[in-house]
């Protein structure tokens, strides 16, 4: 049995969908806003010497290159060594692994662990370290 809607139920969801349109807008603009300020003022001051160089408080020189190459390091060594160990983990947990129960525990943790933005991770790590 399909039920009618009432008029005043159809006012509050014309209410609820233009509030959330609203929201939708306003979040959007704030976002390109957001975007095209940075970029505005960023790109201007982007060359080959900042790319090249690297960062010295003496000679008041600022560069990245070696934060780009660490972070390639790190992409490297991440490739190297995770993806062959977690596709192995994944192959033995679904193909050879004896223990139901032991499965079942991993991939909840794993589940669990996926679930929680790694900001917290760094946070968490940072207070634990140091």
């Amino acid at each position: 049995m399909i039920e009618k809607i009432s008029k005043k139920r159809k006012k509050k969801i014309f209410i609820i969908q233009s509030l959330m349109m609203i929201s939708v807008v306003f979040t959007t603009a704030l976002v390109l806003f957001l975007i095209i300020y940075i970029l505005g003022k960023g790109v201007p001051n982007v060359n080959w010497e900042f790319l090249t160089g690297t960062p010295s408080y003496i000679s008041d020189k600022v560069g990245i290159l070696p934060d780009i190459l660490n972070t390639i390091y790190i992409l490297f060594a991440i490739l190297v060594i995770v993806v062959p160990l977690g596709v192995g983990s994944a192959v033995y947990l679904t193909e050879y692994a004896k223990s139901q129960h032991v499965v079942r525990i991993i991939e909840y943790a794993a589940e669990t662990l996926a679930g929680i933005p790694s900001i917290i991770y760094g946070l968490v790590g940072m207070l634990f370290f140091v």
